[in-house]
């Protein structure tokens, strides 16, 4: 998809800049298209830590067929909800979670789960628990970049704004000009709302590497 590759294209630009061994999350990988995209754009010279989470277990096996097929021993992927199998410390969030709202539902959605599709009445519910999880979880020059729906825009802003308050906060259009990415870039100095992570720690906390073997926590997605 279009909109996956400005997603892919703006976390490998930002990867590709650090010195440190980073770790980068994406949440909801579903197949692990962007995971393993980012893993093929980095590069083998890259040493960071490229992670795939869903709550879905059939979801994550077809990820870990991609990931052995494509970018074999270089991505590990995590049976979890959201980032609650994670103690941090995080470099990069990518995120493309369901966002639709119930009243946005139509008939060419039929036959796909609805959790895939919808998250809350306002359809920002998933997104709102994430970005709180982000600010406990990400370095202090840590960032995320979620794909929207373009509705969503002001709420988004607005619930960044007050989880991150010294970021740098931008809504970025996709190629049809419609407002469909969130982006969050921390500075070295930047405080969030919420505690940060432990720098000593790893990710993740809990859950193992491979979904057969992991057990997702309960909450659903």
């Amino acid at each position: 998809r279009p909109e996956t590759e400005f997603l892919v294209t703006w976390a490998t630009e930002r990867l590709s800049q650090r010195a440190q061994r980073s770790i980068c999350v994406d949440v909801g990988t579903g197949c692990g298209a962007v995971v393993v995209a980012l893993a093929h754009r980095l590069g083998p010279a890259w040493d960071g830590l490229l992670i795939g989470s869903d709550i879905s277990r059939p979801a994550l096996e077809v990820a870990r067929a991609n990931r052995d097929r494509l970018a074999p021993r270089r991505v590990e992927l995590i049976c979890g909800d959201l980032l609650d199998w994670c103690r941090g410390p995080l470099d990069l969030i990518t995120a493309n979670l369901p966002y639709l709202r119930p009243d946005q539902a139509h008939s060419g959605l039929a036959f796909e789960p609805p959790q895939a599709l919808y998250a809350g009445e306002d359809g920002f519910a998933l997104y709102r628990r994430l970005l709180r999880q982000a600010a406990a979880l990400l370095r202090p020059d840590g960032g995320i970049i979620c794909e929207i729906d373009p509705d969503q825009r002001q709420l988004a802003r607005e619930t960044a704004q007050a989880l991150f308050p010294a970021a740098r906060i931008q809504v970025l259009p996709d190629l049809s000009g419609l407002d469909r990415y969130l982006t969050i870039e921390l500075a070295e100095n930047t405080r969030t709302t919420e505690s940060t992570g432990d720098e000593t720690g790893a990710c993740p906390a809990s859950g193992t590497a491979e979904p057969e073997t992991d057990t997702a926590k309960g909450a659903t997605r």
